[in-house]
């Protein structure tokens, strides 16, 4: 199966249950074609870069799958007919993709993120109660003063 990543952008008079609904419905889309779904955020509402129908903010979503090339086809002449999205794009990721092993390394790459946030919040706050180093450099600043009534030469 092929990998893809799918953002839309919906009408930002819906709800969130709206916008869950959505996603809801393009997983099950995504199904019906013998794909699944990777990861799938609501990335809630924001501002348009321009204007798009008339409005200037606009539901996020974004969905990683993979699935068959017959599904985006489908998945896209869905998104034309439903006139709450205002704007879509789907991106083909990669050729030949397990869903399982795709899933597996994307947790993979999260726990080894939180890891290295970990690390590094700790090597901060060990570095904000140590003493200065030898070798670090202080900066003296020598600020003028202007005295009142005239100009300092």
């Amino acid at each position: 199966m092929r990998e893809y990543e799918t953002t839309y952008i919906l009408d930002p008079a819906l709800t969130d249950a709206d916008v869950q609904q959505s996603l809801t419905k393009l997983g099950e889309l995504i199904s019906r074609h013998g794909g699944g779904i990777i990861f799938s955020q609501n990335m809630g509402k924001k501002n348009l870069a321009y204007r798009l129908k008339k409005r200037t903010k606009g539901y996020y979503a974004y969905v990683n799958y993979c699935a068959d090339n017959t599904c985006v086809p489908d998945i896209e002449r869905t998104f034309k007919l439903d006139e709450r999205i205002l704007r879509y794009l789907t991106v083909k990721l990669d050729e030949d993709t397990d869903v399982e092993t795709r899933k597996k390394q994307i947790v993979d790459e999260r726990e080894a993120l939180e890891k290295a946030t970990a690390e590094q919040a700790a090597n901060v706050v060990q570095t904000a109660g140590a003493a200065p180093s030898a070798g670090a450099v202080q900066v003296a600043v020598e600020v003028p003063t202007v005295e009142k009534g005239g100009t300092n030469a």
